[in-house]
Protein backbone atom coordinates (compact mmCIF):
# COMPACT_ATOMS: atom_id res chain seq x y z
CA UNK A 1 0.00 0.00 0.00
CA UNK A 2 2.65 2.48 0.99
CA UNK A 3 4.23 1.54 -2.54
CA UNK A 4 1.16 2.28 -4.48
CA UNK A 5 1.19 5.81 -2.86
CA UNK A 6 4.48 6.06 -3.89
CA UNK A 7 4.27 5.07 -7.29
CA UNK A 8 1.28 7.25 -7.18
CA UNK A 9 3.08 10.31 -6.18
CA UNK A 10 5.84 10.14 -8.29
CA UNK A 11 2.87 9.81 -10.73
CA UNK A 12 1.78 12.86 -10.03
CA UNK A 13 5.05 14.89 -9.96
CA UNK A 14 5.83 13.58 -13.53
CA UNK A 15 2.37 14.72 -15.28
CA UNK A 16 3.03 18.31 -13.36
CA UNK A 17 6.38 18.67 -15.34
CA UNK A 18 4.50 18.82 -18.65
CA UNK A 19 7.25 18.08 -20.68
CA UNK A 20 9.01 15.57 -22.50
CA UNK A 21 8.26 12.11 -20.61
CA UNK A 22 11.88 10.85 -20.17
CA UNK A 23 13.28 14.57 -19.16
CA UNK A 24 10.57 14.44 -16.35
CA UNK A 25 10.76 11.19 -15.17
CA UNK A 26 14.72 11.92 -14.99
CA UNK A 27 14.15 14.91 -12.77
CA UNK A 28 11.82 13.96 -10.55
CA UNK A 29 13.99 10.96 -9.98
CA UNK A 30 16.25 13.43 -9.02
CA UNK A 31 14.82 15.44 -6.41
CA UNK A 32 13.25 12.04 -4.77
CA UNK A 33 17.04 10.61 -4.38
CA UNK A 34 17.52 14.37 -2.33
CA UNK A 35 14.84 13.63 -0.16
CA UNK A 36 15.47 10.15 0.59
CA UNK A 37 18.97 10.61 0.86
CA UNK A 38 18.91 10.40 4.71
CA UNK A 39 17.49 7.12 4.70
CA UNK A 40 20.33 5.80 2.97
CA UNK A 41 23.38 4.27 5.14
CA UNK A 42 26.20 1.84 3.83
CA UNK A 43 27.59 1.08 6.94
CA UNK A 44 26.34 -2.06 9.55
CA UNK A 45 22.98 -0.86 10.21
CA UNK A 46 22.73 -3.16 13.49
CA UNK A 47 25.80 -1.34 15.19
CA UNK A 48 25.56 1.66 17.70
CA UNK A 49 26.99 3.76 14.92
CA UNK A 50 24.04 3.90 13.00
CA UNK A 51 21.38 4.07 16.08
CA UNK A 52 23.40 7.25 16.77
CA UNK A 53 23.22 8.28 13.55
CA UNK A 54 20.06 7.70 12.65
CA UNK A 55 18.99 9.81 15.34
CA UNK A 56 20.66 12.63 14.07
CA UNK A 57 18.85 12.35 11.05
CA UNK A 58 15.85 12.13 13.06
CA UNK A 59 14.33 8.69 11.49
CA UNK A 60 12.51 6.75 13.72
CA UNK A 61 14.20 3.91 15.65
CA UNK A 62 11.19 2.09 18.05
CA UNK A 63 13.04 -0.58 19.72
CA UNK A 64 9.93 -2.49 21.09
CA UNK A 65 7.37 -4.45 19.55
CA UNK A 66 4.65 -2.30 21.37
CA UNK A 67 5.99 1.18 20.86
CA UNK A 68 6.45 0.06 17.16
CA UNK A 69 3.04 -1.32 16.69
CA UNK A 70 1.83 2.07 17.32
CA UNK A 71 2.74 3.11 14.15
CA UNK A 72 -0.48 0.94 12.35
CA UNK A 73 -2.72 3.06 14.23
CA UNK A 74 -1.23 6.87 13.81
CA UNK A 75 -3.27 9.31 11.88
CA UNK A 76 -1.46 8.65 8.72
CA UNK A 77 -1.38 5.06 8.37
CA UNK A 78 -5.11 4.62 9.11
CA UNK A 79 -5.47 7.30 6.46
CA UNK A 80 -3.20 5.73 4.10
CA UNK A 81 -5.33 2.48 4.14
CA UNK A 82 -8.27 4.11 3.87
CA UNK A 83 -7.30 5.88 1.09
CA UNK A 84 -6.50 3.06 -0.64
CA UNK A 85 -9.89 1.16 0.54
CA UNK A 86 -7.08 -1.74 1.26
CA UNK A 87 -8.28 -1.50 5.26
CA UNK A 88 -11.22 0.69 7.65
CA UNK A 89 -9.63 2.34 10.37
CA UNK A 90 -11.72 -0.55 12.71
CA UNK A 91 -10.26 -3.51 10.42
CA UNK A 92 -6.08 -1.73 11.13
CA UNK A 93 -6.90 -0.97 14.77
CA UNK A 94 -8.26 -4.56 15.46
CA UNK A 95 -5.16 -5.63 13.37
CA UNK A 96 -3.16 -3.81 15.82
CA UNK A 97 -4.93 -5.15 18.93
CA UNK A 98 -4.29 -8.89 17.62
CA UNK A 99 -0.86 -8.32 17.28
CA UNK A 100 -0.45 -7.00 20.99
CA UNK A 101 -2.55 -9.82 21.77
CA UNK A 102 0.11 -12.32 20.19
CA UNK A 103 2.62 -10.15 21.82
CA UNK A 104 1.30 -10.90 25.68
CA UNK A 105 0.56 -14.23 25.21
CA UNK A 106 4.16 -14.89 24.10
CA UNK A 107 5.44 -13.21 26.53
CA UNK A 108 3.06 -15.32 29.25
CA UNK A 109 4.37 -18.16 27.87
CA UNK A 110 7.98 -17.54 27.84
CA UNK A 111 6.89 -16.17 31.44
CA UNK A 112 5.85 -19.60 32.47
CA UNK A 113 8.69 -21.55 30.76
CA UNK A 114 11.84 -19.80 32.27
CA UNK A 115 10.18 -19.92 35.57
CA UNK A 116 9.13 -23.93 35.14
CA UNK A 117 13.30 -24.53 33.73
CA UNK A 118 14.65 -22.28 36.57
CA UNK A 119 12.39 -23.90 39.36
CA UNK A 120 12.60 -27.29 38.08
CA UNK A 121 15.62 -28.10 36.69
CA UNK A 122 18.37 -24.74 37.06
CA UNK A 123 17.79 -24.71 40.71
CA UNK A 124 17.81 -28.32 41.64
CA UNK A 125 21.17 -28.72 39.90
CA UNK A 126 22.58 -25.59 41.20
CA UNK A 127 21.59 -26.64 44.47
CA UNK A 128 22.97 -30.64 43.96
CA UNK A 129 26.61 -28.77 42.95
CA UNK A 130 26.45 -26.26 45.99
CA UNK A 131 26.04 -29.61 48.29
CA UNK A 132 28.79 -31.46 46.57
CA UNK A 133 31.14 -28.26 47.09
CA UNK A 134 29.87 -27.96 50.52
CA UNK A 135 30.30 -32.27 51.10
CA UNK A 136 34.08 -31.43 49.14
CA UNK A 137 34.91 -28.25 51.34
CA UNK A 138 34.27 -30.44 54.95
CA UNK A 139 35.91 -33.19 53.75
CA UNK A 140 39.66 -31.35 53.38
CA UNK A 141 39.22 -29.78 56.36
CA UNK A 142 38.62 -33.07 58.13
CA UNK A 143 41.05 -34.82 56.73
CA UNK A 144 44.39 -31.79 56.79
CA UNK A 145 42.70 -29.38 59.83
CA UNK A 146 44.09 -26.23 59.95
CA UNK A 147 46.67 -26.90 57.13
CA UNK A 148 43.76 -26.88 54.79
CA UNK A 149 43.54 -24.17 52.16
CA UNK A 150 40.25 -23.89 50.85
CA UNK A 151 39.56 -20.19 50.76
CA UNK A 152 39.28 -20.89 46.90
CA UNK A 153 36.76 -23.57 47.03
CA UNK A 154 34.74 -21.34 49.53
CA UNK A 155 35.00 -18.54 47.10
CA UNK A 156 33.63 -21.03 44.73
CA UNK A 157 30.64 -21.82 46.55
CA UNK A 158 29.63 -18.27 48.03
CA UNK A 159 29.28 -17.35 44.25
CA UNK A 160 26.93 -20.61 43.76
CA UNK A 161 25.00 -19.58 46.70
CA UNK A 162 24.54 -16.19 45.78
CA UNK A 163 23.47 -16.82 41.93
CA UNK A 164 20.88 -19.16 43.23
CA UNK A 165 19.74 -16.34 45.41
CA UNK A 166 19.38 -14.34 42.80
CA UNK A 167 17.64 -16.67 40.09
CA UNK A 168 14.89 -16.99 43.34
CA UNK A 169 14.61 -13.03 44.25
CA UNK A 170 14.88 -12.55 40.33
CA UNK A 171 11.93 -15.42 39.51
CA UNK A 172 9.93 -13.85 42.56
CA UNK A 173 10.25 -10.24 40.76
CA UNK A 174 8.71 -11.57 37.43
CA UNK A 175 5.62 -12.88 38.83
CA UNK A 176 5.26 -9.60 40.73
CA UNK A 177 5.56 -7.87 37.73
CA UNK A 178 3.87 -9.87 35.31
CA UNK A 179 0.96 -9.49 37.97
CA UNK A 180 1.14 -5.99 37.96
CA UNK A 181 0.80 -5.41 34.21
CA UNK A 182 -1.91 -7.91 33.59
CA UNK A 183 -4.06 -5.64 36.40
CA UNK A 184 -4.23 -2.94 33.70
CA UNK A 185 -7.14 -3.17 31.31
CA UNK A 186 -5.61 -0.85 28.26
CA UNK A 187 -4.12 -3.89 26.03
CA UNK A 188 -1.20 -1.01 24.84
CA UNK A 189 -0.29 -0.33 28.36
CA UNK A 190 -0.18 -3.85 29.66
CA UNK A 191 1.93 -4.22 26.18
CA UNK A 192 4.48 -1.95 27.27
CA UNK A 193 4.51 -2.46 30.72
CA UNK A 194 5.63 -6.02 29.68
CA UNK A 195 8.21 -4.78 27.71
CA UNK A 196 9.51 -2.10 29.27
CA UNK A 197 9.50 -4.16 33.06
CA UNK A 198 9.41 -8.16 32.74
CA UNK A 199 11.62 -8.47 30.26
CA UNK A 200 14.65 -6.52 31.45
CA UNK A 201 14.30 -8.64 34.31
CA UNK A 202 13.87 -12.16 31.83
CA UNK A 203 17.34 -10.92 30.68
CA UNK A 204 18.57 -10.38 34.12
CA UNK A 205 17.91 -13.82 35.13
CA UNK A 206 19.14 -15.06 31.53
CA UNK A 207 22.97 -13.43 33.50
CA UNK A 208 22.68 -15.11 36.26
CA UNK A 209 21.40 -18.36 34.63
CA UNK A 210 24.44 -18.54 32.29
CA UNK A 211 26.43 -17.50 35.29
CA UNK A 212 26.04 -20.82 37.05
CA UNK A 213 26.06 -22.57 33.49
CA UNK A 214 29.84 -21.76 33.75
CA UNK A 215 30.15 -22.73 36.92
CA UNK A 216 28.07 -26.33 37.87
CA UNK A 217 29.56 -29.97 37.09
CA UNK A 218 28.87 -30.75 33.28
CA UNK A 219 27.44 -34.16 34.98
CA UNK A 220 25.11 -31.95 37.23
CA UNK A 221 23.70 -29.63 34.56
CA UNK A 222 20.29 -30.61 33.15
CA UNK A 223 20.50 -28.54 29.59
CA UNK A 224 22.94 -28.46 26.87
CA UNK A 225 25.75 -26.27 27.45
CA UNK A 226 26.39 -23.53 24.95
CA UNK A 227 29.72 -25.13 23.93
CA UNK A 228 27.66 -28.72 23.75
CA UNK A 229 25.49 -27.25 21.12
CA UNK A 230 28.30 -25.22 19.23
CA UNK A 231 30.48 -28.43 18.98
CA UNK A 232 28.83 -31.78 18.83
CA UNK A 233 30.85 -34.90 19.47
Amino acid sequence: TIVAESIDELAEKIKAKNGNVNKAVFEVLKEEIKEIKPVLFNGDNYSKAWEEEAAKRGLPNEKTTPTALKALVTEKALSLFEKYEVLSRVELKSRQLIHLERYMKDMEIEVKCLHNICMSQIIPAAVSYQKKLAEAINATREALGSAAVVSSQVELLKKVMDLINNVYATDKEIRVRVEAACAVHDEQKKAEMLSAKVKPKMDEMREYVDALEGLVDDEIWPLPKFWEILFIN
